[in-house]
């Protein structure tokens, strides 16, 4: 079993939006993720901008309180950032399946 991390956004141009392409690059990085071992691929966003966590669930993410070391840094950076100014911040995660043999 793998185990890392990796910090990267996913960003959509506005004259882009609604186009399919930010459901392609999660299906991507889900694709990526099952070739490289892992099970499950986690991200931090805002729970009430509607672009963003309901993006998210409909994509097969779903909210999960931060359990790891690393996903509590990522709240206390938020924190120290002030991100929660501007809503609040959520953890969500989606698992995926092992590739085939």
């Amino acid at each position: 079993m793998c185990s890392g991390v990796a910090e990267h956004q996913l960003s959509v141009a506005p004259a882009d939006a609604r186009k399919g392409w930010g459901r392609a690059l999660v299906e991507a990085a889900k694709i990526h993720a099952q070739k490289r071992g892992y099970h499950r691929i986690s991200l931090r966003t805002y729970a009430d901008v509607p672009w963003n966590a309901p993006f998210y669930a409909s994509a097969g993410f779903v909210e999960e309180e931060p359990a790891t070391q690393f996903h509590r840094s990522l709240v206390g950076i938020e924190g120290e950032l002030g991100l929660d100014r501007y809503g609040r911040r959520v953890q969500m995660v989606a698992h995926v399946q092992a590739p085939g043999p």
